[in-house]
């Protein structure tokens, strides 16, 4: 038998977290057909933060225990991250993990007469990768922009926050685009736990 029991706690305010779903998946590599994953078993934590599984193991295979729960984000193993459990002894394996922030982005811009435009942001300090697109737009038509946009990001990380403008071209005698003419803003922002933050691109 296979055991794993702990703790999922918020890393800012060391509070326990209740309610969080905590899944045990078995990983089995095949030579040719990539990786299969099988879901085991899940528990809930109580409101002290704590679980508890259990499972009868395979002689083969890795077992991955993962936080499921949507608006949290694990700080110690990153958004696809896990802690593994060794198959056939007691297993302890805490977890530290925080909500999402929000951040708005107040824009008030224009594509200079380009053709497409791109809001994004990424994570700029050492850590796990965070980061993604926030808005775009290919019509060269639309040339004003004028929104508030919230996102969620994790919170006590530094991120560069960025505008890109740009003109597509139609490669001749091909279904490709190339990008061309490239213009960039960034905004270099930290964004802590208990901050209220607003990046403006003007």
């Amino acid at each position: 038998m296979t055991t794993v029991e702990g703790t999922v706690l918020n890393k800012y305010t060391g509070q326990p977290v209740a309610a969080v779903p905590v899944v045990v998946r078995r990983h089995r590599a095949f030579l040719f057909s990539g990786e299969s994953i099988d879901s085991l078993t899940a528990a809930e934590t109580d409101a002290a933060g704590h679980y508890s599984l259990s499972f009868e193991a395979a002689k083969a295979g890795s077992y991955r225990v993962i936080i499921v729960q949507q608006n949290l984000y694990d700080v110690e193993n990153g958004f696809d991250g896990y802690a593994e459990a060794e198959r056939g002894t007691a297993n302890h394996l805490d977890f530290a993990v925080t909500p999402y922030k929000t951040v708005t982005l107040d824009v008030d811009t224009n594509k200079g007469g380009k053709t497409d435009i791109t809001f994004g942001y990424v994570t700029w300090d050492p850590g796990n990768w965070v980061g993604g697109t926030i808005f775009y737009d290919t019509l060269k038509a639309h040339q004003g922009f004028h929104f508030l946009q919230t996102i969620q990001v994790v919170p006590n990380r530094a991120y560069r926050f960025n505008k890109t403008t740009a003109n597509r071209y139609k490669v001749p005698n091909t279904y490709y685009y190339d990008f061309r003419d490239y213009t960039s803003t960034f905004v270099e922002r930290a964004v802590g736990y208990n901050d209220t933050t607003v990046i403006k691109f003007r």
